[in-house]
Order: structure tokens, then C-alpha cells, then sequence
């Protein structure tokens, strides 16, 4: 029998969410993609959280034993991530929903020390500008434009 390690256990576990997620938004109209349903956001979601975890579940087959913890004991992960996540939240209106996701994903991968800094900052700035993208642009959502309202965006 295959023993699992920590990171393909959460990949499981994020795979049934994901895939229960996806199941649950199919009671509403999904719609198309020019048109889309209340169904359509909880699709997608499900059927993103569900390839990523079972990518993940897939890079971590080989590794067998837990390795060791990328920095300090097991409890300063989900600390620090919580103080990034409440610093997401507190600074959102000053800074604006780009700039604070920049920053958000500039600590979080640097925290980590797994990629070099300019991968860092390439993701960082990636991710910022595809959630631009997708909520301002596509979807229309009106998100705190923070400090960038000053420049006119």
C-alpha cells in the first residue's frame, strides 16, 4: 500500500472541494462564456481548484518521506499566512486590490525561498495583472482602486 505524504493528503483533499464545488454550481445556469450564469464562477472555480490539486497530487508522487520544513516548526506557516491574509484585508482600500495583490503574492512566494527572486516578482506581477484582467475588465467588478486612482485607472 502507497503512504501518502502531507502535500498529496491536501491535494486530495482540495480535489474532493474542488470537484464538490464544481458539482454544486452545476444546479444553477452556468450559461456561455459571453453570457455567463450564477453557475458559471462556482464551475470554474471547482474545475480550477480540481486540476491544481491533482497536478499537485502528481508532482509529489515520487517523494515518499516528508522533507523538511522550508522554514521554522509546522505552526509558523499557517501564522504567517494568516498575518499576510489580515494585511491583505486591512490594507485593500489604501492600497487597492493590485497593488495589495502584488504584494500579498510578493511576500508569500519570497517567504517561501523555493524560486529565485525573479520568478518571484514575474508571478507576483502576473498574477496581480490576470486578476486585473479578469474581475475589472471582464467581469466588471468594482474593486478598490487604492493609490492607482491617482493615475486614472
Amino acid at each position: 500500500m502507497t503512504r501518502f505524504n502531507r502535500d498529496q493528503w491536501a491535494s486530495l483533499v482540495l480535489l474532493a472541494t474542488g470537484m464538490g464545488i464544481g458539482l454544486l454550481s452545476l444546479q444553477y445556469d452556468v450559461g456561455t462564456l459571453a453570457g455567463p450564469g450564477p453557475g458559471f464562477i462556482g464551475l470554474c472555480a471547482g474545475s480550477a481548484v480540481s486540476f491544481f490539486s491533482f497536478v499537485g497530487f502528481l508532482s509529489n508522487w515520487r517523494r515518499r518521506k516528508e522533507e523538511k520544513e522550508l522554514f521554522g516548526p509546522l505552526w509558523i506557516r499557517p501564522l504567517t499566512l494568516l498575518i499576510l491574509l489580515i494585511a491583505f484585508a486591512l490594507s485593500l482600500d489604501f492600497f487597492g486590490f493590485s497593488i495589495c495583490t502584488f504584494l500579498f503574492m510578493l511576500v508569500l512566494l519570497g517567504k517561501t525561498k523555493t524560486y529565485g527572486w525573479k520568478v518571484v516578482w514575474g508571478w507576483s506581477l502576473g498574477t496581480a495583472v490576470a486578476l486585473y484582467l479578469v474581475f475589472q475588465v471582464w467581469l466588471q467588478a468594482q474593486l478598490p482602486t487604492g493609490l492607482l486612482r491617482y493615475l486614472g485607472l
